[in-house]
């Protein structure tokens, strides 16, 4: 909503889960000094700049954890990207965790 774009309730839904994910991994206390000043920006900002800005602590939060080579990594980046259409749906989100039960399906 804050691209100026459609709102599809089931991407949300996953960049949501993936804020939820994000936050139990890094911590309450990281989450909130890395991640919130975006939105605190946000009021002020274009798109672009608030997407960059979120993608940046993305990347920071992540890489500060080891969960970044794991599955979980893989799957939350999957999950927060800032682009909609580039998002994991819930779906897909099924092979990262449970690729054999997935295939079956």
């Amino acid at each position: 909503m804050m691209n100026n774009r459609p709102y599809t309730p089931a991407s949300a839904d996953m960049w949501s889960f993936g804020c939820v994910l994000l936050e139990l991994v890094t911590g309450h206390l990281n989450f909130k000094n890395t991640w919130m000043p975006c939105y605190d920006e946000a009021v002020d900002s274009e798109p672009k700049p608030f997407c960059r800005s979120l993608e940046g602590a993305i990347e920071v939060m992540l890489n500060q954890h080891p969960v970044n080579s794991t599955q979980l990594g893989v799957a939350m980046t999957s999950l927060l990207q800032v682009e909609p259409e580039r998002r994991t749906s819930a779906r897909s989100l099924a092979f990262y965790f449970t690729p054999e039960e997935a295939e079956e399906e």
